[in-house]
């Protein structure tokens, strides 16, 4: 994968566009499904620091993407964030609605480790 912002974010708007974009009779719209295609591009694979750093910087280029200077994540760890608000919700709900109480978390993850194993079933090596 690309290390250039913009190079990794066009395959991933041209996608968003196409399935999310006007006609599609989707409800978030291309620039949210952006940033949760990369949320889940960081959660789920395992790629070269330039990579996942050039992800974060992706996310930050989506219009109504904010950076958080500090922020904690789900097991207390102290770090930067990138958020985006739709429709009134993030992770943390910003007003009441059917998902639960303003202040509510919606969804957290934290990653607190990662490696590859030689065979499936088999322990990640050090």
């Amino acid at each position: 994968m690309p290390t250039d912002p913009g190079e990794l974010l066009e395959p991933i708007y041209a996608d968003t566009r196409r399935n999310h974009g006007p006609g599609s009779g989707s409800t978030t719209g291309p620039g949210q499904e952006a940033f949760v295609a990369i949320g889940d591009l960081l959660r789920t694979m395992e790629a070269p620091p330039g990579v996942s750093a050039a992800l974060y910087r992706a996310a930050a280029r989506i219009p109504g993407v904010v950076f958080l200077p500090e922020a904690k994540d789900e097991v207390g760890r102290t770090g930067v964030a990138v958020a985006r608000v739709h429709d009134g919700e993030r992770t943390v709900l910003l007003e009441d609605g059917a998902w639960g109480k303003a202040g509510d978390t919606v969804t957290s993850v934290a990653v607190i480790g990662r490696g590859v194993a030689d065979r499936a079933g088999q322990p990640p090596r050090p």
